[in-house]
């Protein structure tokens, strides 16, 4: 019962993601993410990943999936072999490197704005910076679970 919840939120955001960007057609993405973005701290018994997947579904363009670990990367790339995955710690390698070289930056944040969805997995884990890189340079809609 409380998956079925929690997907309906989640691809209700979704659906609701382009109308809550015109309202707030003032705001630059980070702070619209800050004061708009869905970020959502699930019970493990709700089974969080298995609802992203609801959503996932649901995408009219391109996806990406940021994960917090090889395992759970495995078992989205099974069911999403189209989307396209970045690891949270390849982010935050990233942008401590981008004094030394922009490119692994760059194409993250190519990758990041181009997305219609980008669903963030265990974003309560990562490292503040990476969470506020990813919401400054999403250009479609964020979902983040922890």
């Amino acid at each position: 019962m409380s998956q079925n919840i929690l997907s309906e939120l989640l691809c209700g955001y979704y659906h609701r993601n382009d109308e809550l960007r015109d309202q707030h057609i003032d705001l630059g993405n980070l702070e619209f993410q800050q004061k708009c973005g869905l970020s959502l701290k699930v019970p493990e018994d709700w089974c969080p990943y298995n609802s992203a997947e609801a959503v996932i579904k649901q995408a009219k363009g391109q996806v990406v999936i940021i994960y917090p670990k090889v395992d759970v990367y495995r078992g989205m790339y099974e069911q999403f072999p189209d989307a396209k995955f970045v690891s949270w710690a390849d982010i935050y390698v990233a942008i401590h490197n981008s004094s030394r070289d922009m490119r692994d930056i760059q194409v993250q944040r190519k990758t990041i704005e181009s997305a219609d969805l980008v669903v963030f997995l265990g974003a309560e884990s990562a490292d503040p910076t990476v969470v506020d890189h990813v919401q400054a340079y999403v250009g479609g809609c964020l979902i983040m679970l922890s």
